[in-house]
C-alpha cells in the first residue's frame, strides 16, 4: 500500500466517524459564527464557505484535499516514510498505527500539536529508559518539527510503547481542555469514543 493509498483508507475511517454540519456554539472550531463540516472547522479551513456551494462530489473532492495538504502532509508523511518492505511487519504496522491516530489528532486538534504530541510521548518513553539504565535522558525538543532526531528516536523506541504513550497524551489533553473549559465536558463521552474507535479501527485492519 503506497503512502496516498494508504491516507485514502484513513481520511475514510475518520470521515465514517465525522458528522455533517454543526454550529454548536461550544465548539472552539464554531466560535464568531464559524461552522463545522465533516471534521473541518471553518474558522481554520475558511474556503469551506465557498466549498459548501459546491455539487456533493465536488466538495468531497476538496474536502479530501485539505485532509491530504493540511493535515496528512504537514503532520504523518516524515512518520509514514518509515514504513518500509525492509522492515519486519511489527514494526510496519506499529508505525502504520501511529500515523493513524496522529492524523486523527492532526484534524482534531492542529498538525503541529499532533506532532508535538509525539515528540511529548517520546521523551516519557525515553526519560523512563534513562531511569531504568542510569543514563542521561537526551530528550527531544518539543517544538512540532518532525525531522531526523524525532523520526530516529521513533525508530529507536518503536517497542517500547510509542502507541500507549501517545493514546495517554491525547487524552489527558482533553481533559486539561475540560478542565480550562467547562462548556467543553459536554464533548468528553465522543472524544474518548472516538478515541477508542480509531484504535479499533487500526487493531482490524492488520
Amino acid at each position: 500500500m503506497t503512502n496516498y493509498e494508504y491516507f485514502e483508507w484513513c481520511f475514510k475511517q475518520i470521515i465514517n466517524l465525522e458528522g455533517g454540519m454543526s454550529k454548536d456554539t461550544a465548539d472552539l472550531g464554531n466560535k464568531d459564527g464559524n461552522f463545522t463540516y465533516m471534521g473541518l472547522s471553518s474558522r481554520y479551513n475558511p474556503e469551506l464557505k465557498a466549498i459548501m456551494r459546491l455539487s456533493k462530489d465536488d466538495r468531497m473532492k476538496r474536502i479530501k484535499n485539505i485532509y491530504y495538504t493540511k493535515y496528512w502532509q504537514k503532520s504523518v508523511n516524515p512518520v509514514m516514510s518509515l514504513v518500509s518492505p525492509l522492515r519486519e511487519a511489527e514494526e510496519n504496522n506499529i508505525i502504520k498505527h501511529l500515523v493513524m491516530i496522529m492524523f486523527d489528532t492532526a484534524v482534531q486538534c492542529a498538525p503541529d500539536d499532533a506532532n508535538r504530541m509525539l515528540q511529548r510521548a517520546l521523551n516519557r518513553i525515553i526519560w523512563a529508559d534513562a531511569k531504568y539504565t542510569g543514563n542521561k535522558a537526551q530528550l527531544l525538543k518539543v517544538d512540532g518539527i518532525i525531522g531526523n532526531g524525532t523520526t530516529l528516536m521513533l525508530l529507536r523506541y518503536l517497542k517500547y510503547g510509542v502507541i500507549s504513550s501517545y493514546m495517554y497524551l491525547r487524552s489527558q489533553k482533553y481533559l486539561k481542555d475540560i478542565g480550562e473549559k467547562h462548556n467543553q465536558s459536554k464533548f468528553a463521552t465522543g472524544w474518548m469514543n472516538r478515541l477508542i474507535k480509531i484504535d479499533n479501527l487500526i487493531e482490524e485492519s492488520k
